[in-house]
C-alpha cells in the first residue's frame, strides 16, 4: 500500500525521504520501489490516474479509498485487501 497519498505523506517522513534519495515522491515512485518484489500494489483513489504506470511495472493495481477515518473504514480496506 502506498504511504503517498495525492503526492503527500499523510503522516510521517516518507515523502522527505523518497526525495532525498532521489526518488519520485508519488505513489507510482514508490511503486518503482517494489517492482519485483510485489504482485499486487495499492492506491488511493486519488492516485487512480497512476494504476496504468503500476500496471507497467508488472504489479495489479488496487485502487481503493485508504484513507481510513473510523473502525468502519480499516475493516473494508482489511477486506478489500485480503481478497486481493
Amino acid at each position: 500500500m502506498s504511504p503517498i497519498v495525492g503526492g503527500r505523506a499523510l503522516k510521517g517522513p516518507a515523502a522527505a525521504m523518497l526525495g532525498a534519495m532521489g526518488h519520485e515522491v508519488s505513489a507510482l515512485g514508490v511503486a518503482r520501489l517494489y517492482a519485483g518484489l510485489a504482485d499486487v500494489y495499492v492506491l488511493d483513489d486519488s492516485d487512480r490516474h497512476l494504476a496504468p504506470a503500476v500496471e507497467d511495472l508488472g504489479m495489479a493495481a488496487l485502487v481503493t479509498r485508504t484513507v481510513m477515518g473510523g473502525p468502519e473504514d480499516r475493516e473494508r480496506l482489511a477486506r478489500e485487501l485480503l481478497a486481493a
